[in-house]
């Protein structure tokens, strides 16, 4: 599942956006001024790590799926 449409926007929207497409946030961390939190969808088995900076998503990164379950 395509995530790109997501990247640019605030966090807080993008938080509701995953959650409607069946993600379940297991956790994250901040390093400096980006924060990482990782995403689990139990359907189509898709691990991913978004990368928000200032309020909004930078970007997703693919995760093997044992970083999610």
């Amino acid at each position: 599942m395509s995530l790109d449409d997501l990247v640019g926007a605030r966090a807080s929207g993008a938080d509701s956006e995953l959650r409607s497409r069946g993600f379940t946030d297991k956790g994250g961390y901040q390093q400096g001024e980006k924060s990482f939190t990782t995403w689990w969808n139990e359907r189509t088995r898709q691990c991913v790590q978004a990368v928000t900076r200032d309020g909004r998503i930078k970007r997703f990164e693919s995760l093997s799926e044992g970083n999610c379950t």
